[in-house]
């Protein structure tokens, strides 16, 4: 593991994910904002969920499970007893353990319809996703 001076931001580059200090819980221990991303330093998954919100111009708040106990506690109501991260709360309604951005962005647009993106387009499935959803579903060959 790579030791990363906190006051280096360029060199950290967890740093740009630091828990906004305003963002408070409500007395149901959920998040005030739309979208929360749960994360914690070191975590691969968490970079890349959030490089790829800031991609699509996603508005979210991140909180560092490790600074926060209450925030741990969350997660770990979330991801069944764990603290798996990257676990994103949207609208205080759903939790999503390990999602991609498409994922918190389809939760969003029902449960926190602001948070999305004005043009925001999801993407079609993949001839291998119709296939499935079609095998699932029932209606396929």
């Amino acid at each position: 593991m790579t030791d990363y001076p906190a006051d280096n931001p360029e060199a950290n580059p967890d740093a740009q994910f630091e828990a906004n200090p305003d963002a408070q819980f409500d007395g149901d221990n959920d998040r005030v904002d739309d979208i929360v991303v749960f994360w914690r330093p070191g975590c691969g998954y968490c970079s890349g969920l959030l490089r790829e919100m800031e991609h699509f111009e996603v508005a979210y708040t991140a909180v560092n499970i490790w600074q926060e106990p209450e925030a741990a506690a969350v997660v770990r109501s979330i991801a069944r007893g764990n603290e798996t991260v990257p676990t994103v709360l949207v609208g205080g309604a759903v939790g999503l353990v390990n999602p991609t951005v498409h994922d918190v962005l389809a939760a969003a647009a029902t449960h926190a319809p602001a948070a999305v993106p004005e043009g925001y387009t999801a993407p079609e499935p993949s001839r291998f996703g119709k296939w499935l959803g079609a095998k699932l579903s029932g209606s396929g060959d």
